[in-house]
Protein backbone atom coordinates (compact mmCIF):
# COMPACT_ATOMS: atom_id res chain seq x y z
CA UNK A 1 0.00 0.00 0.00
CA UNK A 2 1.32 3.77 -0.79
CA UNK A 3 2.17 5.39 2.02
CA UNK A 4 0.19 8.53 2.92
CA UNK A 5 1.24 12.25 1.92
CA UNK A 6 2.48 14.23 4.43
CA UNK A 7 -0.01 16.98 5.07
CA UNK A 8 2.86 20.01 5.96
CA UNK A 9 1.57 22.65 8.53
CA UNK A 10 2.53 25.94 7.63
CA UNK A 11 2.26 29.19 9.98
CA UNK A 12 1.73 32.75 8.00
CA UNK A 13 1.88 35.90 9.19
CA UNK A 14 1.50 38.92 7.06
CA UNK A 15 0.87 42.28 8.72
CA UNK A 16 0.06 44.24 5.65
CA UNK A 17 -1.94 44.56 2.52
CA UNK A 18 1.31 43.77 0.10
CA UNK A 19 2.22 40.90 2.26
CA UNK A 20 -1.20 39.49 2.22
CA UNK A 21 -0.75 39.59 -1.75
CA UNK A 22 3.10 38.12 -1.88
CA UNK A 23 1.91 35.30 0.89
CA UNK A 24 -1.03 34.13 -1.43
CA UNK A 25 1.49 34.19 -4.55
CA UNK A 26 4.10 31.67 -2.30
CA UNK A 27 0.82 29.24 -1.65
CA UNK A 28 -0.77 29.24 -4.94
CA UNK A 29 2.06 27.70 -6.23
CA UNK A 30 3.06 25.39 -3.38
CA UNK A 31 3.02 21.97 -5.47
CA UNK A 32 2.97 19.46 -2.14
CA UNK A 33 0.19 19.34 0.10
CA UNK A 34 -0.35 21.39 3.12
CA UNK A 35 -2.52 23.36 5.89
CA UNK A 36 -1.79 26.80 6.23
CA UNK A 37 -3.02 29.07 8.91
CA UNK A 38 -1.74 32.23 10.58
CA UNK A 39 -2.31 35.91 10.03
CA UNK A 40 -3.75 37.80 6.38
CA UNK A 41 -6.45 38.99 4.70
CA UNK A 42 -8.79 38.49 2.01
CA UNK A 43 -6.56 36.57 -0.16
CA UNK A 44 -4.92 34.36 1.90
CA UNK A 45 -8.41 33.37 2.82
CA UNK A 46 -9.10 33.14 -1.03
CA UNK A 47 -7.07 30.23 -1.32
CA UNK A 48 -7.67 28.36 1.73
CA UNK A 49 -5.74 29.82 4.93
CA UNK A 50 -7.22 30.16 7.94
CA UNK A 51 -6.93 33.49 9.37
CA UNK A 52 -6.60 33.22 13.18
CA UNK A 53 -5.59 37.49 12.83
CA UNK A 54 -7.65 39.48 10.32
CA UNK A 55 -4.43 41.91 9.44
CA UNK A 56 -6.91 44.88 8.02
CA UNK A 57 -6.37 46.65 11.70
CA UNK A 58 -2.48 45.08 11.58
CA UNK A 59 -1.47 47.76 9.07
CA UNK A 60 0.20 50.84 11.01
CA UNK A 61 3.44 53.52 10.17
CA UNK A 62 4.96 55.28 11.91
CA UNK A 63 6.31 54.96 15.91
CA UNK A 64 4.08 57.16 17.28
CA UNK A 65 0.61 55.18 15.59
CA UNK A 66 2.49 52.06 17.01
CA UNK A 67 2.68 53.37 20.02
CA UNK A 68 -1.01 54.28 20.31
CA UNK A 69 -2.00 51.11 18.78
CA UNK A 70 0.83 49.08 20.93
CA UNK A 71 -2.21 47.39 23.43
CA UNK A 72 -4.16 46.35 20.28
CA UNK A 73 -0.89 44.66 18.50
CA UNK A 74 0.53 43.05 21.34
CA UNK A 75 -3.02 40.95 21.90
CA UNK A 76 -3.01 39.99 18.42
CA UNK A 77 0.92 38.78 18.65
CA UNK A 78 0.01 36.75 21.82
CA UNK A 79 -3.30 35.28 19.82
CA UNK A 80 -0.60 34.24 17.17
CA UNK A 81 2.41 33.10 19.45
CA UNK A 82 0.00 31.02 21.33
CA UNK A 83 -1.53 29.42 18.04
CA UNK A 84 2.21 28.82 17.26
CA UNK A 85 3.00 26.86 20.18
CA UNK A 86 0.06 24.62 20.37
CA UNK A 87 -0.19 23.76 16.64
CA UNK A 88 3.89 23.49 16.17
CA UNK A 89 3.90 24.53 12.15
CA UNK A 90 6.50 22.88 10.33
CA UNK A 91 7.15 26.42 8.88
CA UNK A 92 6.72 29.93 10.13
CA UNK A 93 6.78 32.27 7.34
CA UNK A 94 7.48 35.87 7.97
CA UNK A 95 6.59 38.43 5.26
CA UNK A 96 7.61 41.68 6.00
CA UNK A 97 6.27 43.77 8.89
CA UNK A 98 9.55 43.32 10.95
CA UNK A 99 8.85 44.58 14.73
CA UNK A 100 5.82 42.36 15.17
CA UNK A 101 7.23 39.62 13.23
CA UNK A 102 10.59 39.60 15.14
CA UNK A 103 8.95 38.75 18.05
CA UNK A 104 6.91 35.99 16.42
CA UNK A 105 10.19 34.62 15.00
CA UNK A 106 11.55 34.50 19.09
CA UNK A 107 8.52 32.36 20.10
CA UNK A 108 9.46 29.99 17.41
CA UNK A 109 12.55 29.56 17.66
CA UNK A 110 11.91 28.88 21.55
CA UNK A 111 9.90 26.20 20.54
CA UNK A 112 12.25 24.99 17.29
CA UNK A 113 10.42 25.56 14.35
CA UNK A 114 12.00 26.52 11.43
CA UNK A 115 11.76 30.30 10.26
CA UNK A 116 11.52 31.77 6.44
CA UNK A 117 11.58 35.06 6.53
CA UNK A 118 10.28 35.79 3.38
CA UNK A 119 10.45 40.02 2.25
CA UNK A 120 13.64 41.14 4.01
CA UNK A 121 13.18 44.47 6.49
CA UNK A 122 14.51 47.45 5.08
CA UNK A 123 17.50 47.12 7.30
CA UNK A 124 20.08 48.29 4.13
CA UNK A 125 17.88 52.12 4.29
CA UNK A 126 17.68 52.13 8.35
CA UNK A 127 18.36 50.57 11.91
CA UNK A 128 21.12 48.44 10.12
CA UNK A 129 21.55 46.74 13.90
CA UNK A 130 18.54 44.53 13.29
CA UNK A 131 20.70 41.96 11.65
CA UNK A 132 21.84 40.86 14.27
CA UNK A 133 18.88 39.84 15.89
CA UNK A 134 17.39 38.24 12.20
CA UNK A 135 20.85 36.27 12.17
CA UNK A 136 19.44 34.56 15.37
CA UNK A 137 16.11 34.36 14.56
CA UNK A 138 15.83 33.46 10.65
CA UNK A 139 16.98 30.04 9.48
CA UNK A 140 16.56 31.54 5.50
CA UNK A 141 16.12 34.75 4.33
CA UNK A 142 14.28 34.88 1.03
CA UNK A 143 14.92 38.44 -0.53
CA UNK A 144 13.69 40.60 -3.68
CA UNK A 145 15.89 42.82 -4.40
CA UNK A 146 19.74 41.42 -6.04
CA UNK A 147 21.55 44.16 -3.71
CA UNK A 148 19.95 42.43 -0.30
CA UNK A 149 21.73 38.71 -1.29
CA UNK A 150 25.30 40.53 -0.24
CA UNK A 151 24.25 42.21 2.28
CA UNK A 152 23.06 38.56 3.84
CA UNK A 153 25.95 36.98 3.03
CA UNK A 154 28.62 39.53 4.43
CA UNK A 155 26.76 38.70 7.62
CA UNK A 156 26.83 34.70 7.49
CA UNK A 157 22.73 34.44 6.91
CA UNK A 158 21.86 32.00 4.61
CA UNK A 159 19.98 34.18 2.26
CA UNK A 160 18.75 33.03 -1.65
CA UNK A 161 17.05 35.66 -4.18
CA UNK A 162 13.90 34.77 -5.19
CA UNK A 163 12.66 37.53 -7.29
CA UNK A 164 10.34 40.08 -7.15
CA UNK A 165 6.67 38.63 -6.59
CA UNK A 166 5.54 42.15 -8.20
CA UNK A 167 7.19 41.11 -11.81
CA UNK A 168 5.22 37.87 -12.52
CA UNK A 169 2.09 39.18 -11.02
CA UNK A 170 2.38 42.21 -13.66
CA UNK A 171 3.22 40.22 -16.34
CA UNK A 172 0.67 37.84 -15.50
CA UNK A 173 -1.79 40.50 -15.27
CA UNK A 174 -4.98 40.84 -17.75
CA UNK A 175 -6.43 44.06 -17.94
CA UNK A 176 -9.91 44.34 -17.89
CA UNK A 177 -12.19 45.67 -21.37
CA UNK A 178 -14.32 47.69 -19.21
CA UNK A 179 -13.91 51.18 -18.08
CA UNK A 180 -13.83 52.25 -14.38
CA UNK A 181 -15.11 55.74 -15.86
CA UNK A 182 -18.49 55.47 -17.51
CA UNK A 183 -19.37 57.95 -20.07
CA UNK A 184 -15.80 60.00 -19.81
CA UNK A 185 -15.70 62.73 -21.64
CA UNK A 186 -13.51 62.68 -24.71
CA UNK A 187 -9.61 64.32 -24.30
CA UNK A 188 -10.52 64.38 -20.53
CA UNK A 189 -7.67 63.00 -18.18
CA UNK A 190 -7.76 60.69 -15.74
CA UNK A 191 -5.94 60.84 -12.47
CA UNK A 192 -5.58 57.79 -9.49
CA UNK A 193 -5.22 58.41 -6.33
CA UNK A 194 -3.17 55.51 -4.25
CA UNK A 195 -3.09 57.17 -0.50
CA UNK A 196 -1.55 53.66 0.68
CA UNK A 197 -2.58 50.32 2.14
CA UNK A 198 -2.31 51.41 5.83
CA UNK A 199 -5.63 53.16 8.15
CA UNK A 200 -3.08 56.16 9.27
CA UNK A 201 -1.13 56.58 5.96
CA UNK A 202 -4.31 56.43 3.86
CA UNK A 203 -5.84 59.12 6.63
CA UNK A 204 -2.62 61.38 6.20
CA UNK A 205 -2.30 61.51 2.72
CA UNK A 206 -6.02 60.87 1.32
CA UNK A 207 -6.47 65.51 2.38
CA UNK A 208 -3.64 66.77 0.61
CA UNK A 209 -4.22 64.04 -2.75
CA UNK A 210 -7.97 65.45 -2.77
CA UNK A 211 -7.08 69.30 -2.41
CA UNK A 212 -4.50 68.85 -5.34
CA UNK A 213 -6.98 67.11 -7.63
CA UNK A 214 -10.05 69.85 -6.73
CA UNK A 215 -6.59 72.69 -7.99
CA UNK A 216 -6.13 70.65 -11.14
CA UNK A 217 -9.34 70.20 -11.86
CA UNK A 218 -9.83 73.87 -12.42
CA UNK A 219 -7.28 73.86 -14.91
CA UNK A 220 -8.11 70.93 -16.78
CA UNK A 221 -11.81 70.78 -17.62
CA UNK A 222 -13.07 67.53 -16.90
CA UNK A 223 -10.20 66.04 -15.18
CA UNK A 224 -11.81 62.43 -13.92
CA UNK A 225 -10.61 61.00 -10.20
CA UNK A 226 -10.09 57.61 -9.18
CA UNK A 227 -9.12 56.30 -6.16
CA UNK A 228 -8.19 52.64 -5.81
CA UNK A 229 -8.58 51.50 -1.81
CA UNK A 230 -7.16 48.68 -0.49
CA UNK A 231 -8.78 45.68 0.94
CA UNK A 232 -7.06 46.89 4.62
CA UNK A 233 -8.56 50.32 4.85
CA UNK A 234 -11.41 50.76 7.31
CA UNK A 235 -14.55 51.88 5.41
CA UNK A 236 -14.46 54.75 7.83
CA UNK A 237 -11.89 56.39 6.19
CA UNK A 238 -13.47 56.75 2.98
CA UNK A 239 -17.50 57.17 3.30
CA UNK A 240 -17.59 60.94 2.93
CA UNK A 241 -15.32 61.11 -0.27
CA UNK A 242 -16.37 63.75 -2.86
CA UNK A 243 -19.28 62.36 -4.84
CA UNK A 244 -16.79 63.15 -8.03
CA UNK A 245 -14.35 60.63 -7.21
CA UNK A 246 -15.08 57.06 -8.26
CA UNK A 247 -13.83 54.22 -5.92
CA UNK A 248 -12.83 51.21 -6.64
CA UNK A 249 -10.63 47.54 -5.37
CA UNK A 250 -9.47 47.26 -8.81
CA UNK A 251 -5.57 49.14 -8.59
CA UNK A 252 -3.86 47.69 -11.59
CA UNK A 253 -6.85 48.50 -13.84
CA UNK A 254 -6.93 52.38 -12.31
CA UNK A 255 -3.88 52.43 -12.88
CA UNK A 256 -3.46 51.67 -16.23
CA UNK A 257 -6.59 53.42 -17.48
CA UNK A 258 -5.44 56.76 -16.02
CA UNK A 259 -3.19 59.50 -17.65
CA UNK A 260 -0.82 59.92 -14.24
CA UNK A 261 -1.00 58.38 -10.44
CA UNK A 262 -0.60 60.40 -7.52
CA UNK A 263 0.96 57.14 -4.91
CA UNK A 264 1.89 57.36 -1.32
CA UNK A 265 5.51 55.87 -0.88
CA UNK A 266 5.57 52.38 -0.57
CA UNK A 267 4.82 48.54 -2.23
CA UNK A 268 2.43 50.46 -4.68
CA UNK A 269 5.40 52.94 -5.81
CA UNK A 270 7.36 49.95 -7.49
CA UNK A 271 3.58 48.63 -9.16
CA UNK A 272 3.19 52.04 -10.52
CA UNK A 273 6.73 52.05 -11.98
CA UNK A 274 6.52 48.35 -13.11
CA UNK A 275 2.81 48.91 -15.25
CA UNK A 276 5.04 52.49 -16.70
CA UNK A 277 2.25 55.00 -15.43
CA UNK A 278 4.08 58.32 -14.65
CA UNK A 279 3.13 59.35 -11.67
CA UNK A 280 4.17 61.24 -8.60
CA UNK A 281 5.23 60.04 -4.97
CA UNK A 282 3.77 61.78 -1.58
CA UNK A 283 4.00 60.58 1.81
CA UNK A 284 3.07 61.79 4.99
CA UNK A 285 3.23 60.58 9.02
CA UNK A 286 3.13 62.00 12.29
CA UNK A 287 5.43 64.62 12.77
CA UNK A 288 7.09 63.01 15.48
CA UNK A 289 7.73 59.72 13.44
CA UNK A 290 9.10 61.47 10.79
CA UNK A 291 11.47 63.40 12.91
CA UNK A 292 13.01 60.40 14.31
CA UNK A 293 13.13 58.19 10.98
CA UNK A 294 14.54 61.40 9.10
CA UNK A 295 17.61 60.73 11.68
CA UNK A 296 18.00 57.24 10.82
CA UNK A 297 17.55 56.66 7.26
CA UNK A 298 20.48 55.99 5.09
CA UNK A 299 19.13 55.82 1.57
CA UNK A 300 18.63 58.63 -0.84
CA UNK A 301 15.23 58.25 -1.75
CA UNK A 302 11.94 56.98 -0.36
CA UNK A 303 10.49 55.75 -3.39
CA UNK A 304 10.92 51.79 -4.22
CA UNK A 305 11.41 52.22 -7.87
CA UNK A 306 13.91 55.61 -7.07
CA UNK A 307 16.31 53.13 -5.18
CA UNK A 308 16.27 50.08 -7.55
CA UNK A 309 17.12 53.01 -10.77
CA UNK A 310 19.61 54.27 -8.74
CA UNK A 311 18.50 57.94 -9.97
CA UNK A 312 15.63 59.92 -9.05
CA UNK A 313 12.91 59.23 -11.92
CA UNK A 314 9.49 59.90 -10.18
CA UNK A 315 9.59 63.21 -8.22
CA UNK A 316 9.14 62.50 -4.25
CA UNK A 317 7.07 65.23 -1.92
CA UNK A 318 7.73 64.38 1.90
CA UNK A 319 6.39 65.89 4.58
CA UNK A 320 6.23 69.35 4.66
CA UNK A 321 7.15 69.29 1.31
CA UNK A 322 3.77 67.82 0.15
CA UNK A 323 1.65 70.26 -0.15
CA UNK A 324 -0.83 70.44 -2.94
CA UNK A 325 0.61 73.52 -4.20
CA UNK A 326 4.09 71.96 -4.74
CA UNK A 327 2.36 68.69 -6.39
CA UNK A 328 0.03 70.16 -8.66
CA UNK A 329 2.63 71.80 -10.69
CA UNK A 330 4.68 68.43 -10.82
CA UNK A 331 1.43 66.56 -12.00
CA UNK A 332 1.03 69.56 -15.01
CA UNK A 333 4.39 68.79 -15.69
CA UNK A 334 4.36 65.59 -16.49
CA UNK A 335 0.61 65.83 -18.35
CA UNK A 336 1.67 68.86 -20.40
CA UNK A 337 5.48 67.91 -21.36
CA UNK A 338 5.52 65.00 -23.85
CA UNK A 339 9.00 65.39 -23.83
CA UNK A 340 9.21 64.91 -20.20
CA UNK A 341 6.99 62.34 -19.70
CA UNK A 342 8.32 60.12 -22.70
CA UNK A 343 11.21 60.10 -21.10
CA UNK A 344 9.99 58.97 -17.75
CA UNK A 345 8.55 56.06 -19.11
CA UNK A 346 11.69 54.86 -21.08
CA UNK A 347 13.50 55.13 -17.59
CA UNK A 348 10.66 53.39 -15.69
CA UNK A 349 10.69 50.42 -18.59
CA UNK A 350 14.44 50.49 -18.55
CA UNK A 351 13.82 49.51 -14.80
CA UNK A 352 11.63 46.93 -14.85
CA UNK A 353 14.00 45.32 -17.16
CA UNK A 354 16.93 45.90 -14.52
CA UNK A 355 14.61 44.06 -11.93
CA UNK A 356 14.39 40.79 -14.19
CA UNK A 357 17.22 38.66 -13.30
CA UNK A 358 17.90 35.61 -14.90
CA UNK A 359 20.06 34.65 -12.13
CA UNK A 360 17.35 34.23 -10.11
CA UNK A 361 18.43 31.59 -7.35
CA UNK A 362 15.02 30.03 -6.48
CA UNK A 363 11.36 30.59 -6.99
CA UNK A 364 10.40 30.93 -3.09
CA UNK A 365 7.26 28.44 -3.66
CA UNK A 366 10.22 25.99 -4.49
CA UNK A 367 12.95 27.03 -1.70
CA UNK A 368 9.74 26.25 0.61
CA UNK A 369 9.31 23.38 -0.40
CA UNK A 370 13.30 22.89 -0.12
CA UNK A 371 12.87 23.68 4.01
CA UNK A 372 10.02 21.77 4.76
CA UNK A 373 11.65 18.45 3.21
CA UNK A 374 14.83 19.15 5.17
CA UNK A 375 16.90 19.58 1.36
CA UNK A 376 17.52 23.47 2.51
CA UNK A 377 18.40 25.20 -0.77
CA UNK A 378 22.49 26.39 -0.55
CA UNK A 379 23.80 29.71 -1.90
Amino acid sequence: MPKNKKIYKIMVSAGEASGDSHGTFLLKNLKLPYQAFGMGGVNLKKVGMKIIVDNKKMAVMGIVEVLKHYPFLKKQLKKLQQTLIEKKPDLLILIDYPDFNLRLAKTAKRHNIKVLYYISPQIWAWRQGRVKKIAKLADHMAVIFPFEVEFYKKHNIPVSYVGHPLIEKIKNFQPSKKSIIKNSAKNSKIITLLPGSRNSEFNKNLPTMITTTKILQKKYNNLQVIIAIASTIDKKYFENLPNNIIKTTKTYDAIIQSDIVLCASGTATLEVGLLHKPFVIIYKINKVSYLIIKSLLKIPFIGLINLVAGHKIIPEFIQNEATAENITPAIQKILNNKKYRDKMITDLKKTHQKMIDKNQTIDISQLTTKILKNDEHKT
